[in-house]
């Protein structure tokens, strides 16, 4: 049965080797879906800081609000 939701989003290669027999191999899909490496690592720092910034104004609004 050649289903993709049964390969948990892996492709199935089928290599045959010098011998002539066949081989099955996984190739795990791309997950930045073609952008820049730079790119990402941007959007990912930015996320970052955001998460960071975040924080810091709710553990400030709670000291805020025990004074």
């Amino acid at each position: 049965m050649n289903n993709h939701w049964y390969n948990e989003g892996k492709q199935i290669l089928i290599k045959k080797d010098k011998m002539g027999n066949k081989e099955k191999t996984h190739r795990q899909w791309r997950s930045n879906q073609g952008r820049s490496p730079e790119n990402m690592e941007a959007k990912y720092k930015g996320c970052g800081l955001t998460v960071i910034l975040f924080l810091i104004t709710v553990i400030g609004a709670l000291i805020y609000n025990m004074i």
